[in-house]
């Protein structure tokens, strides 16, 4: 992960955001996977969202819904370091 001046930042906050991020993708993941293919695993992703979105949108200063620094591009409304992938179920719903 870069960033703009990488010999001033402290390694003990680097290592801990790092951290709670990587609980926070996991917990989420977990959450939602628990009842994935019911209306209650539909019920959670919307709620981990609602959660999450304005975080993403306080972070990148509300950049992942109008555009995103170069480097990332715009997935959905949140920037990301690659290339958006393809819905699948509106690749479907596209299709002849």
């Amino acid at each position: 992960m870069a960033t703009s001046n990488t010999e001033s930042y402290d390694a003990n906050q680097y290592a801990r955001l790092r951290t709670i991020l990587d609980s926070l993708e996991d917990g989420s993941i977990r959450y939602y996977l628990e009842f994935q293919d019911s209306p209650e695993g539909h019920k959670r992703f919307e709620e981990i969202e609602s959660r999450l979105m304005p975080i993403i949108e306080w972070l990148w200063g509300g950049a992942g819904a109008v555009s995103c620094p170069p480097g990332y591009s715009n997935c959905n409304g949140v920037c990301v370091p690659y290339v958006c992938p393809r819905d699948p179920e509106a690749a479907k719903a596209a299709k002849p």
